[in-house]
Parts: C-alpha cells; structure tokens; sequence
C-alpha cells in the first residue's frame, strides 16, 4: 500500500466536461445531461470547482459529490445516526472539492436544498434505499457529468473487466494511480489538497478520505423527475457488456 506521499503533481489536468442542466427558476433541478462546449452562459447551469468557485454574478458553485467520512451516508440537513458522515466535499465542507455546477441563487427550493442554497448532492451508484434515505422517498439520483472512457477507466487486473477508476486504487500494490493532476478527466480533488485539509493531519482520517475519491459516475443530484439515461462507457469496453441505455445506441 502507498502512503499519501505517492500523489505527485503533474501538468495542468485535462479541462472537463461541461454538462449542463435545464433549470428552472422555481424548480428542482433536472436530470437531462446536455454537453456543451464551450458552457453558455446563459438560462443553464454548467461545470465548475467549488474550489476556486468561478461562477458568473448571481450563481453559485456547489459540489455534486455526496461522498462521506468513511464511506457513509453525508449527514445532510439535520440526518444523524449510524449510516450517516460528515460530507467531504459538499454542504459545510463545499469549498474542498474541485467538481461542481454553477447553480443560480434562489433556484432551489430552501425545503430541497441544502441550508447553502445549493441542490442535494447524491451518487447514482447508490442503491435505491440509499438514495431513499439522502434524497426521499420520491426521489431519483440523476448524474450530473459524463465518464471520459479514455482517461476515467481501468482494466481491473482481479476481475479482468473495465470500470471506472476510485480511490481505492489508490492503495493497490502495484499502485493503479497517483490521482495526481491530468491522471483522469473527471477525478475529484486530483492531488489530494481536500483530502489533507479536511483530515488536518490526522493520517488514518486522510486515507479514509482518499479511498472515497471518485469519478463522473458517482457525482449527481437529488431530482423528483425521472433521470435521463447515462451510459457506462467503462462498462461497454468489456466484451460482454449490455447497454443500460439502448434507445441511444447508434
């Protein structure tokens, strides 16, 4: 297993994809994933860092990762109880992270978002009791970016198939990745910079962050409406792999 000193600093990391959101002003916001590029600035939110939180007058950027201390459940307003975590990157700790939307004030509902004002961050990995317990129980996990099936995957050598790389890969011997800025397109906090904030100095504390490191497919939103259809490119590298979106099969 490799320490937190095996992240290295490369060159600047490849610029991700800009996935907007169709927003209404008084509305919860909604699952359809529009790739734009360069992003409008205009009645749409589009990708951004909590971080160095770049948004336009009037918008905010708030984090879509719902990852949690240890791998819980994030602790959203008021939630508490085994099963639930202080989030990582998102709520009280927004500006850790690297991966957001421009979200425009006033635009969710107080009753639907977090006391920030941004929407309810949530992972559509999840299960449907998980997402139950974050979202509601009439709510769906809709994702809010799209996996780069270049940079974002890895031929897991123990299953001998593709998926998406995590944090977990970290710490493999041989190690599958440094994180490290440009390693992937869609990896949050690349380096670990939130990770060592968040953990302040406590090690045990700051690998446990580091194992819930993730990509695109784990980052989404809490929405009532039905989610749009978002394929698994890592998936449908492996040979026997079944589509989960056909109607968008050429």
């Amino acid at each position: 297993m490799r320490s937190s000193a095996s992240f290295l600093r490369r060159g600047a990391a490849a610029l991700p994809l800009a996935c907007a959101l169709l927003l209404g002003a008084a509305a919860s916001l909604g699952g359809a994933c529009v790739v734009l590029e360069p992003p409008e600035f205009s009645a749409v939110t589009f990708r951004c860092s909590p971080r160095g939180g770049l948004c336009p007058e009037h918008y905010m950027c708030c984090s879509d990762d719902a990852a949690a201390q240890d791998g819980l459940l994030p602790a959203y307003k008021g939630a508490d109880g085994p099963g639930f975590g202080t989030p990582l990157f998102s709520a009280e700790n927004n500006a850790l992270g690297t991966e957001g939307m421009c979200i425009a004030e006033g635009a969710i509902p107080p009753e639907a978002g977090l006391e920030n004002g941004c929407p309810l961050p949530c992972n559509p990995t999840w299960t449907e009791d998980q997402i139950h317990a974050v979202c509601g129980p009439a709510s769906n996990c809709c994702q809010t970016e799209l996996v780069d099936p270049e940079l974002d995957c890895i031929l897991d050598p123990d299953t001998g198939r593709w998926r998406t790389i995590r944090g977990d890969d970290i710490f493999t011997d041989p190690q599958r990745t440094d994180w490290a800025e440009g390693a992937h397109a869609t990896h949050q906090d690349p380096g670990g910079q939130g990770c060592r904030e968040f953990a302040g100095g406590d090690l045990e504390k700051e690998r446990s962050c580091y194992r819930q490191l993730s990509v695109a497919d784990q980052r989404g939103y809490c929405d009532s409406r039905v989610c749009s259809c978002v394929e698994d490119p890592c998936e449908m590298k492996n040979p026997d792999a079944t589509p989960r979106c056909p109607e968008l099969e050429p």
